[in-house]
């Protein structure tokens, strides 16, 4: 006598599903730190990457002042990016929730740096490594908010709770890139 079988399709939580991207978006951002990530000049432009200012070691080349101002004025922010990146990427390989929270983090920091620039009445202007950090880390927390509208959405609850989170958080990206691109130094 043989026993009916029962077909079940097993399909992954978006949540899994994102895994792999997510971790190659972290690692995205990583990649950005190592990158030249921004110039500030006074008179004399000092160039550095985003690893060099959250490890306090922008170097100096002929304004040593000027380095260690742009230490004193963005090395605390820039390292709490580069740790909440790094610890982003690591709940994320180890499946423990909270990369998130922990990339959007990273990305407030990230896009604080700008304004600390303009606060100092610095001139800067920003590389390749700091966009590549910013955009991977926005991606990461738009794809939150769409897991999160779509577990809400199928749950029957109310969806507009993350609609507008992802607003909020749009917010400070759109007011930098407004910014930044009004206070570009010109390339010589």
């Amino acid at each position: 006598m043989s026993q009916p079988s029962i077909d079940i399709e097993v399909t992954a939580a978006p949540a899994v599903r994102r895994r792999p991207r997510t971790a190659i978006l972290f690692a995205t951002a990583l990649l950005g730190f190592l990158l030249p990530f921004a110039t500030v000049s006074c008179d004399t432009p000092v160039t550095f990457t985003g690893l060099q200012l959250a490890t306090a070691s922008v170097p100096e080349h002929d304004d040593a002042e000027l380095a260690r101002d742009i230490e004193h004025n963005g090395t605390v922010v820039a390292a709490i990016a580069l740790v909440c990146v790094a610890l982003g990427f690591g709940l994320v390989l180890a499946g423990v929730r909270g990369s998130g929270a922990a990339a959007v983090l990273g990305l407030l920091a990230l896009l604080l740096l700008p304004w600390i620039c303009i606060g100092s009445l610095a001139d800067f202007e920003l590389h390749e490594g700091y966009v590549l950090s910013v955009g991977s880390l926005a991606a990461v927390a738009a794809l939150r908010r769409v897991d999160s509208f779509t577990a809400r959405r199928k749950a029957g609850r109310r969806a507009w709770p993350a609609v507008i989170l992802g607003v909020l958080l749009a917010l400070p990206l759109v007011a930098t890139v407004i910014l930044t691109t009004g206070t570009q130094v010109p390339s010589g």
